[in-house]
């Protein structure tokens, strides 16, 4: 099965492998998931940048090495306005590792959650991915 972790059509979509367990296990909890901590990353910065609606936000791309403050990282790149996503991959296979994003106030002003905090996780698993077809 093939999945997608990106929500719009554009030229930065990917697709890939789902990883699919032969027993049942806990799943993705929504909260952030710290055994990344332990891992280079690569954190990219999506969202509308330079005129350009749905693009990558290149000045805030970031390689974080393993055990550097990776959570710190994201939830700076997060706190930027033209930023509505993250994504978090592993450095030496590229694999998808999850994505991030700020519970920002809506177009009427609603209040959304604080700024600093992040407020929802999409971990890569397939419980939380859409399916498309390969």
């Amino acid at each position: 099965m093939a999945f997608s972790n990106f929500p719009w059509t554009s030229s930065y979509r990917t697709t890939g492998p789902v990883v699919v367990h032969a027993e049942p296990c806990v799943g993705a909890s929504g909260d952030y998931p710290h055994q990344f901590e332990r891992k280079a990353q690569i954190v990219r910065a999506y969202g509308d940048d330079a005129g350009r609606a749905h693009t990558l936000v290149y000045d805030l791309n970031i390689h974080v090495p393993a055990g550097k403050g990776l959570h710190d990282e994201i939830t700076r790149i997060l706190n930027d306005s033209r930023v509505e996503f993250v994504q978090a991959s592993n450095v030496l296979a590229g694999c998808y590792s999850f994505t991030a994003r700020l519970d920002r106030p809506d177009s009427a002003g609603r209040p959304g959650h604080p700024a600093a905090a992040i407020a929802a996780l999409t971990p890569a698993t397939p419980d939380t991915q859409t399916p498309v077809a390969s």
